[in-house]
């Protein structure tokens, strides 16, 4: 009986919050149309154009009313800009369609190895990091070369090497496939409901999708380690590791935001604390951004699906021009 009158309680709740709260904080479910007219990437079938994803925490950004934003603003397939210090999205573009997120895909394994493994564990890479696809991008690493898992990591989120990421996969979960498994386990569990991961660095595979939104909430759970924001904010990193002969070999990677570059240059007064790239012939170009305003305020900017280079941070740029 009082659990019968807790969920009805439970339900008159978020009934209200929902016609109280256009955009903002909130815990309620909501349904999020996916556009099947639009330029998606993957075909879905009937009766998948709808998912329910739930805020599971009130400290997150929520959109409940696209309609409201200037599509036009954007020109790339998805976008979005979220306030997370007032917890407000201050712009969405198609932010729960299903698309290529190419290496943003590294966010999502980032998060799994800080969550579930040891920074200081030595990891010894095995035949997993030979990938030999036409254009990924590599830190040319070999087999039995010996890294610890915190220099895996920084090189993956620095130059998004590939073979990092899958060094990571099979460390945390002894194969890439078990690492997906835990990978779509903990997006579930945030409320990316509308992501599905096939490997660990986003490189294009069938059925290996993410959204806007998914990865603002996955990106927002990495932000609670320190070490991720130390992470993503470098603009090279330098690490010494052992070959698989016992040498010990000094590298260097450069980080492959636009931002940090120097080529690129944020509005006055926003300062990029850094973020994540990706790119991919499917996907297109996609970033995400944690930033910060004048004030103080913390932002995570998105974009998906941009056509080249110089559009995705144009576009970027536009989104980052509302912060003001």
């Amino acid at each position: 009986m009082r659990k019968s009158i807790l969920k009805k309680g439970i339900s008159i709740a978020l009934i209200c919050a929902s016609i109280t709260s256009l955009v903002g904080c909130s815990s309620i479910s909501y349904l999020s149309p996916f556009d099947s007219k639009q330029s998606s990437l993957f075909s879905l079938k009937r009766g998948e154009d709808l998912y329910v994803s739930n805020s599971l925490a009130s400290d997150l950004c929520v959109i409940l009313d696209e309609d409201k934003f200037n599509s036009n603003d954007i020109q790339a397939t998805g976008a979005g800009l979220f306030n997370i210090t007032s917890k407000e999205t201050l712009y969405s573009k198609n932010a729960f369609m299903k698309l290529a997120p190419a290496s943003l895909t590294k966010i999502m394994t980032a998060l799994v190895a800080l969550k579930y493994g040891n920074l200081e564990d030595e990891v010894t890479v095995g035949n997993e990091v030979v990938i030999t696809e036409p254009d990924a991008w590599l830190c040319k690493i070999a087999p039995g070369d010996t890294f610890t898992l915190e220099q895996l990591i920084n090189a993956m989120l620095v130059y998004s090497g590939n073979d990092m990421a899958a060094a990571i996969a099979v460390h945390i979960s002894g194969s890439i496939s078990e690492f997906t498994k835990l990978m779509n386990q903990e997006a579930k569990a945030l409320g990316a409901t509308g992501s599905n991961f096939m490997n660990p660095h986003g490189l294009d595979q069938e059925m290996h999708y993410s959204t806007v939104y998914d990865m603002y909430l996955i990106f927002n759970e990495c932000l609670k380690y320190e070490k991720f924001t130390e992470m993503i904010r470098q603009k090279s990193y330098t690490c010494t590791y052992k070959s698989s002969n016992g040498e010990e070999i000094t590298a260097t990677w450069r980080n492959t935001n636009g931002y940090f570059t120097t080529d690129i240059s944020a509005p006055e007064g926003v300062y990029v604390v850094g973020g994540k790239t990706g790119n991919t012939q499917n996907a297109g170009r996609c970033l995400v951004l944690l930033s910060e305003s004048e004030q103080g305020a913390s932002y995570v900017s998105v974009i998906f699906n941009a056509q080249d280079y110089n559009m995705l941070y144009e576009q970027m740029n536009v989104l980052l021009e509302k912060i003001k």
